[in-house]
């Protein structure tokens, strides 16, 4: 078996999406609501996958839009909310517990975040959740994010 030269590693999945603007995904899935416009949008822009040059898939925009959301929480929760049509807001983003619950159900829908980025990403889920939320949301919060990562590792976040 021939030694491989450790300079010619192949990207890992999640570099497999850099040449996407996290943010630009972001940005055009909440302007038109759906992954599957944003994507036609990205390529209509003539954005391509410099491996392949292919436009990016839908799923591609979606994870990258994810990971803009898992670092911009707040932030994105209140681009959804000025994105919405008047008269009503978007009730489930103006809830910011109902909010906080829809980005951690996509997080672990999408496994998008390797171990490391998972648990600073939890770490920054629990901070927002401590200056954001009432205490009764905040415990109703830890008790289904407790659901979604286990109790034995949200006691290790709550240390």
């Amino acid at each position: 078996m021939p030694i491989k030269d450790p300079r010619n590693k192949m990207p890992s999945r999640g570099d497999s999406w850099a040449y996407l603007d996290e943010e630009l995904c972001f940005n055009l899935w909440n302007e038109t609501g759906d992954t599957g416009r944003a994507q036609k949008r990205i390529e209509e822009m003539g954005i391509t996958n410099p491996d392949t040059g292919k436009s990016p898939s839908r799923p591609g925009v979606y994870i990258a839009a994810l990971r803009w959301i898992s670092k911009n929480i707040e932030d994105a929760r209140q681009r959804i909310i000025a994105a919405s049509p008047p008269p009503p807001p978007s009730s489930w983003a103006e809830d910011k517990l109902f909010y906080l619950l829809w980005v951690l159900e996509r997080m672990q829908q999408s496994n998008v975040l390797g171990r490391r980025a998972r648990e600073r990403f939890n770490q920054e889920v629990i901070g927002f959740a401590e200056s954001y939320l009432t205490q009764e949301e905040y415990q109703e919060f830890l008790d289904q994010y407790s659901s979604i990562v286990g109790e034995s590792e949200l006691q290790e976040m709550l240390t």
